[in-house]
Formats: structure tokens, C-alpha cells, sequence
């Protein structure tokens, strides 16, 4: 089989036709187009039009991996999703991520750390793993993402209750258990910061 013409494709962008015999073959990314060197009268089997094939879906691949990870980071599940909606075969998917985790561009541990800092307002320990438990992260990575909350919860969660105005003037124990507490647990806060946070009020309107 020879390769009788290369054309720029007109429809994407940065895609080149290649026919062969006379016929259309395939296209390719610019850049695979170069790194095969492929030129006019060149001859190319069946295994080798194969090859470039495959090296172009994995091109692809990579390449809308680039861009949904542009937008903000992103977890291992959520890239395999994104992959998965865009029709890519189980091996190119293993073998992209493979290579996004290489590049540093990839990691649920980095990403679970950052996830729970920059949600942290506002938002308690069981919130936050929920979050995480729906973004595929594993249990024991989310946990140790949580330890950068020891401490904070608390803080967090007085922080919010002090902004709430419709908390100040409250004194009976059952409305500030039923009110301050039902707040914080929706919020996902433990058990213990809620409580301490709730006897404190108490012991301070009485």
C-alpha cells in the first residue's frame, strides 16, 4: 500500500488526511503525522496503518485528558469517566492514566488534600468524606486528607454558628440543641465538635 496524498484536515483542527492507494486511510494529529515522518510514496502494511491508528486514539486520548484536567484537578475516577463518555477502549483508558499519573498530573492523594482545604469552610469532616467517597477516593487516602482538619473542625464549625445572627438571642437548651445542632450536623461536623459547640452555647445563655 502507498501513500498517495496528505491533506490538512478542514473540519478539525491540527489533523491531517492520509490516503492510500488513491482511497482515504486515516487521519492524524499533526504532531504523530511528524514523529512518523510520513511522506508521499511511501509505503506502509497493514500492521504499520494499524499502529499509527492506534497511537492517534491514544493521542486523542491524552490530549481530552489535558483539557478536562485544565479546568481545575481532578480525581483518577473522574478522568476514567470522562474517557469512558468519550468511547475510548479499557486499555487506552489504563494506558492514559498510566501516563497522566507519570506526568504528575494525576495523583488522588494530592487531590483529596486539596479538595478538603479549599472546602473546608463550611463544610465538617462527614460532608467532606462524602465528597470524596463519590469522587472514587479511596478510604484510606481520604482519611489521611482528613487529619489536615484535626483542629480546624472546631473552629470552623464556632466560626459559622457566630455569623448565624438567628443564633444569638437563643436560650433554651432544647431550641439551641434543635436549631445550633441540627445547623452543624447538616453540615456534616462531628459528633463531638457539635456537642462541645452546643454545651458551650448552653452554658453561656444560662
Amino acid at each position: 500500500m502507498e501513500i498517495t496524498s496528505i491533506e490538512k484536515g478542514k473540519r478539525a483542527r491540527g489533523r491531517y488526511n492520509i490516503y492510500i492507494d488513491g482511497k482515504f486511510g486515516f487521519s492524524l494529529n499533526e504532531e504523530l503525522l511528524a514523529d512518523e515522518n510520513l511522506k508521499v510514496g511511501q509505503n506502509i502494511d497493514l500492521a504499520g496503518k494499524e499502529k499509527i491508528i492506534n497511537d492517534d486514539i491514544k493521542k486523542k486520548a491524552l490530549n481530552a485528558s489535558f483539557r478536562f484536567l485544565s479546568y481545575r484537578d481532578r480525581s483518577e475516577k473522574e478522568v476514567r469517566e470522562k474517557l469512558e463518555t468519550k468511547k475510548y477502549d479499557g486499555d487506552i483508558i489504563d494506558e492514559t492514566i498510566t501516563k497522566l499519573k507519570d506526568l504528575n498530573l494525576l495523583n488522588d492523594n494530592v487531590f483529596a488534600k486539596r479538595w478538603v482545604e479549599e472546602r473546608k469552610v463550611g463544610r465538617g469532616k462527614t460532608v467532606l468524606s462524602r465528597e470524596l467517597y463519590k469522587l472514587g477516593i479511596a478510604n484510606d487516602i481520604a482519611e489521611e486528607a482528613m487529619k489536615e482538619l484535626k483542629g480546624e473542625e472546631l473552629e470552623i464549625a464556632k466560626e459559622l454558628v457566630e455569623k448565624k445572627k438567628s443564633f444569638n438571642g437563643l436560650k433554651d437548651r432544647k431550641e439551641i440543641y434543635t436549631k445550633i445542632g441540627g445547623f452543624l450536623m447538616r453540615r456534616g461536623f462531628s459528633y463531638e465538635t457539635v456537642k462541645e459547640i452546643v454545651e458551650d452555647k448552653i452554658k453561656k445563655s444560662s
